[in-house]
């Protein structure tokens, strides 16, 4: 089978560690096809994101792993620094509990620019495929 060369996978667009039930096979999701294809671990939201709160959570979880935290804790801390950053409703968990790791949780191997660019390269992939895969569905 293929193999995708990746340690980390993030898909931070709507959804994408939701899915649809099948008999058989258990939930299938586009974060579930990038596990087969080989993902050492990936983020994934089980809800909508927020546009406007989600990216200062993963601006923070980005800036976690580049000081070589594990994945785990990078997340988890970039949760508590925005819980800490926000007022009121802003700190719901609904902004922020969504988001989930999955597979490992090591840090990043290598921290150069090929780690960094198959990480923009997945997102934006991730997110291409998400868009096809919804507007597949309503046609």
């Amino acid at each position: 089978g293929a193999s995708f060369p990746a340690e980390l996978i993030v898909l931070s667009a709507c959804q994408t560690a939701s899915g649809k039930l099948y008999r058989g096979e258990g939930l299938l999701s586009i974060a579930q096809a990038f596990q087969y294809a080989g993902a050492q671990s990936l983020v994934a939201s089980l809800w909508n994101v927020d546009d406007q709160r989600t990216p200062a959570l993963m601006q923070s979880f980005f800036e976690n792993l580049w000081h070589k935290m594990s994945k785990t804790s990078a997340l988890a801390a970039a949760k508590r620094q925005y819980i800490k950053t926000q007022k009121g409703l802003d700190a719901h968990p609904c902004f922020w509990a969504g988001l989930l790791l999955s597979g490992s949780e090591l840090p990043l191997n290598n921290t150069g620019l090929g780690a960094w660019w198959w990480l923009a390269l997945s997102a934006g992939l991730a997110v291409a495929g998400y868009l096809l895969f919804k507007f597949r569905r309503k046609t």
